[in-house]
């Protein structure tokens, strides 16, 4: 297979996920719509974790790290950003705020494990910060500061997530995910 062939492969599938991640924030408004944030967040989690525990066996972890994990991304991160998606931001904004979690997951493992940014790095994280401010400045009138707040900490519940399970290597991340959904279930 040609460089050619492969990056059209790459930029199609790289469309296609950016397609599927834009839209799931306007399904999940239109799902809000008709059920409480928690009990969507709980029946998305309750569906990730059965049937497909079935056929994925549970990770060799630590307990407390699937549960950690599982709370962090069912209630931290999904509730949160659910409750503050009903009536307190707009699903496009949402979508590009929660993503403020790359900064966090960033700083926390600066400073946890010690690595280094280089120059170049740097530099996107401060061309992403400028954008996030200017989108944070056009913000419309379905946006409150405290729907802004929600998926602020549901951005930084994802990177706290990111970290539990940067620390639990060597494990299927699939797996992982499927067994940790059933902690957020009960909440």
């Amino acid at each position: 297979m040609t460089a050619t062939a492969l990056s059209w492969k790459h930029a199609l599938l790289a469309f296609v996920v950016v397609t599927i991640w834009g839209s799931n924030f306007v399904v999940i408004k239109v799902a809000l719509a008709h059920l409480p944030p928690l009990t969507f967040a709980a029946l998305r989690f309750g569906l990730a974790f059965f049937p497909a525990a079935l056929f994925f066996k549970r990770p060799d972890v630590p307990l407390h790290n699937l549960a950690a994990y599982g709370m962090l991304i069912g209630i931290g991160q999904f509730g949160v950003l659910y409750i503050a998606m009903g009536h307190q931001i707009s699903p496009g904004l949402a979508s590009l705020v929660v993503q403020s979690q790359a900064f966090v997951t960033i700083g926390l493992s600066v400073w946890l494990t010690g690595e280094k940014l280089r120059g170049f790095q740097w530099a996107a994280l401060g061309l992403g910060v400028a954008g996030l401010g200017v989108i944070l400045t056009h913000t419309d009138a379905t946006t409150t500061a405290t729907g802004l707040g929600m998926v602020l900490f549901a951005a930084v519940s994802w990177a706290l997530g990111n970290t539990v399970q940067r620390a639990t290597p060597q494990v299927n991340s699939l797996a992982f995910v499927v067994w940790s959904s059933i902690f957020a279930v009960p909440p």
